[in-house]
């Protein structure tokens, strides 16, 4: 069962307008893609750089759709009067608050990571692993029940389309937190309403070209603020000079800070290194005794590594389970 909103649940949510058209009874699964589109789904019209889903309205019209969800504007390229556009400010923002709002309806437990482009981390790669969540190329999610994995390379707004899929079965997802900008990424943790977030120094490392340090320790603190419901962790890898008062501010219980400082010394407290090389890494963390090994050696192995253990340690995965896991990846 996907998400299905009336136009009267699309109006009060989104604070939007019947535009054109009558308010139909019925009640509509969302598209955004008028090549998929079926009859009786609502159409929604997204903007990006190379197109705008304004100019496919007549398709969806001629496709069966049960109404439109657009931008304000001043008039549409449809002659049907009758049919139904109801009018939001952002139409991203609307799928993003639709997606939300059935994700809370769904209610699963929502893992959300830092995702880095290209490859997936070994964080991101160890937690699929572990909760059986199979990677799939050619989709840009997998849906194993009761599980779901949203998956990148994937724009944000198919990963909030992927949140629509939802249903009572799912139990579980596990979300990599991309996008084009920060914007994006923090839309998505609003509408995903992390359970647990794990963010990862590579998650945000893509855009420190284009985004200042300052906008990227706010874009944390915004994932931080995301995370709601049992057992609201957040789990954060970060030098000593990117962090932030209001990161602890923000989120006084269950946050779970990994620092190291320039020179790539870490946090005793937190980790003991008990044998680390090129093709092996040995280590404790602490309040366990437990060994927790993996076969590839390194800085970012060692920082992904703290950040599965202390993400599956809130889902509630004992320690041994944990190291089970990592050992055989």
């Amino acid at each position: 069962m996907a998400a299905v909103f009336s136009a009267e649940e699309i109006i009060e949510l989104t604070e939007g307008r019947l535009a054109e058209g009558f308010m139909p009874d019925e009640a509509g699964e969302i598209s955004t893609d008028t090549r998929r589109l079926k009859e009786g789904e609502w159409f929604l019209a997204l903007r990006g750089k190379t197109y705008d889903g304004h100019d496919f309205i007549g398709d969806a019209y001629s496709r069966g759709a049960l109404g439109c969800i657009v931008e304000d504007r001043g008039s549409y390229p449809i002659a049907a009067t009758e049919f139904p556009l109801i009018a939001v400010g952002d139409t991203l923002k609307t799928l993003a608050v639709l997606a939300r709002n059935w994700r809370r309806r769904m209610n699963p437990r929502v893992i959300a990571l830092t995702g880095c482009r290209g490859e997936p981390s070994l964080a991101v790669a160890a937690l699929a692993h572990m909760l059986d969540l199979p990677v799939v190329d050619d989709a840009p999610w997998a849906i194993k029940r009761p599980a779901m994995r949203i998956a990148q390379p994937v724009r944000s707004e198919r990963a909030l389309s992927a949140l629509l899929l939802l249903d009572p079965d799912i139990r579980l997802v596990l979300l990599e937190l991309t996008g084009d900008d920060l914007e994006d990424i923090y839309e998505l943790a609003m509408a995903a309403q992390p359970n647990i977030a794990v963010i990862t120094e590579c998650g945000l490392d893509d855009f420190r070209l284009n985004f200042s340090e300052e906008e990227i320790i706010d874009t944390k603190v915004k994932i931080i603020g995301a995370v709601n419901g049992a057992p609201r962790t957040a789990v954060v890898v970060t030098s000593s000079e990117h962090t932030s008062p209001d990161m602890e501010t923000y989120f006084r219980r269950r946050l779970e800070t990994f620092r190291y400082n320039t020179n790539e010394v870490f946090d005793s407290d937190s980790v003991t290194i008990m044998h680390s090389t090129a093709d092996a890494l040995t280590m404790k963390i602490k309040g366990s005794d437990q060994l927790f090994s993996h076969g590839k050696g390194g800085t970012e192995t060692l920082k992904d590594t703290w950040c599965v253990i202390k993400a599956a340690r809130a889902l509630g995965m004992p320690d041994d389970v944990i190291a089970k896991h990592l050992k055989s990846l």
